[in-house]
């Protein structure tokens, strides 16, 4: 939005496409910006498509075949990101140097692209003039998972800091962000929130799911885009310890440098005119006469095809997954047996993407992919089945979980599950605002049960994924750890 915004005021014509369309294409249209989900409804062939977002730019690549582009990647994991290496996309652009890298392994030359971070606008978010000698409040900005939200209420209690948490991560989508980033004297955050917050004059502390990267101190400012703020992956893990010493590192002096930097060098205007010189580039790396429309078109069509659910890669992957699934129920019923002997921990199983292979038994069905944090139910109704030797040394089962929420919930919604154990007794599981509860625990016993259990979650109000999401999930409940009954986590 910011950026065809800046383009507009300097004089070009711009228009928007996106599969899905929120409450920011509203926004943008009322100044002046058209925006539309329907690629046929933009009435001029572009000079350059800047295209962000894999299942965006294919509609529009096709749409004007003749037309140059950009790619831009925003994320260094994100299969959204994974880049289309065409003749007539003559730069491609990283906005972090872990975005860099991972353009370089999906195969695109060195040569082809250009590390441009995200520019912020400066008359959005001013500078502020007065630094607390000591911290007083507090913000947090959660995109993705919640899993961290938990250690920086801890630590900021503790420093006795007023905490604010927004995000879609919490569902607490706000629309005055900007105000809320100059009143507080610091911000939790990654990324451009980061980038934002430290141009107000914010101390910001770097962290999200996916890792802690410490208090931005000026030296760190200098040598962006190569330090914490402007990378997406961090070695060391969120912890109430590490928040604490991040607090108590807080020095006005060095936010009011930070600040000063920031504002120097990731300023919207200046990022805008380097993104003219790209399009520049781009136009003339990718004139007609060098571009290879056969070899072009091929890479399309391939690109598209594996977008799409029908295609043949589909197919064969289930057929494979089918045939592994015929293999793991001979090993499951073995591993039935022998589980509690063969795990590290067996007093706390964990379901993210660190987890033990073997942990993969124990969901049966209706779970989705791993993730850093844990698993997401992935339709109506997900199965667990607790092996009987854990049975035998639990007793029982005490699930760490959470349930997802939609964007535009209402703050006093709560969400259900039905716990059915066994096709008997059941028990309806009710979740409240994860921006005030967070993952909770919930207790499950087995009294005088020896042989396995096997409990199935009925999802009452699953939340869809967005519509271009090519695999699309109905998210319920997610689960981030299992321990028996008692364990000291």
């Amino acid at each position: 939005m910011d950026l065809a915004l800046a383009l507009r005021g300097a004089g070009h014509r711009v228009a928007i496409y996106s599969p899905r369309l929120g409450h920011f294409a509203r926004e943008i249209m009322a100044r002046g910006v058209p925006v539309t989900n329907r690629i046929d409804r933009i009435g001029f062939v572009p000079d350059i498509i800047h295209g962000s977002h894999t299942i965006a730019v294919l509609p529009g690549l096709i749409r004007f075949p003749k037309a140059p582009a950009i790619f831009v990647c925003h994320d260094s994991s994100s299969p959204f990101d994974a880049p289309i290496l065409l003749s007539r996309v003559g730069a491609y652009v990283a906005i972090d140097a872990a975005c860099v890298e991972r353009l370089v392994v999906d195969g695109i030359p060195e040569d082809r692209i250009v590390l441009l971070p995200n520019g912020v606008d400066l008359e959005a978010i001013a500078a502020r003039q007065n630094f607390a000698p000591k911290p007083v409040r507090a913000l947090a900005i959660v995109k993705a998972s919640p899993n961290w939200i938990q250690f920086v209420e801890t630590a900021c209690a503790s420093a006795g800091l007023e905490l604010d948490v927004v995000g879609p991560g919490v569902g607490r989508t706000v629309g005055d962000l900007p105000e809320r980033i100059s009143r507080a004297d610091i911000v939790f955050a990654h990324s451009r929130s980061a980038v934002e917050a430290a141009s107000s004059g914010a101390a910001v502390v770097i962290c999200d799911e996916r890792g802690f990267g410490g208090l931005i101190g000026p030296d760190e400012a200098q040598r962006f885009p190569n330090s914490p703020l402007g990378r997406r992956i961090f070695q060391e893990p969120v912890t109430v310890a590490a928040l604490e010493r991040a607090i108590a590192a807080y020095n006005p002096d060095d936010a009011r440098i930070v600040c000063e930097i920031v504002r120097e060098r990731l300023s919207l205007d200046g990022v805008r005119a380097q993104y003219e010189a790209v399009y520049q580039r781009a136009m003339a790396e990718a004139r007609p006469s060098k571009v290879d429309s056969n070899s072009d078109d091929a890479e399309l069509a391939a690109v598209t095809a594996g977008w799409m659910v029908g295609s043949a890669e589909f197919e064969a992957l289930h057929r494979r997954l089918d045939a592994v699934a015929s293999q793991e129920a001979t090993i499951a019923e073995w591993f039935d047996s022998h589980a509690a002997r063969m795990l590290d921990d067996p007093r706390r199983l964990s379901l993210g993407t660190n987890a033990s292979d073997l942990v993969r038994f124990l969901c049966v069905k209706g779970w989705s992919y791993p993730e850093t944090w844990g698993i997401w139910s992935d339709g109506p109704q997900a199965i667990l089945r607790i092996p009987a030797s854990l049975v035998r040394l639990w007793g029982g089962v005490r699930i760490l979980c959470l349930h997802a929420f939609p964007a535009d919930h209402d703050e006093k919604d709560t969400r259900r599950v039905c716990v059915i154990i066994d096709g008997g007794p059941q028990d309806e599981w009710a979740f409240a605002n994860p921006a005030k509860a967070g993952f909770t625990s919930k207790t499950l016993r087995f009294p005088g049960r020896t042989d396995a259990v096997q409990v199935a979650f009925r999802i009452l109000d699953p939340v869809d994924t967005p519509a271009f999401d090519p695999n699309p999930r109905r998210l319920g409940m997610g689960i981030l750890a299992l321990e028996a009954p008692g364990t000291t986590s």
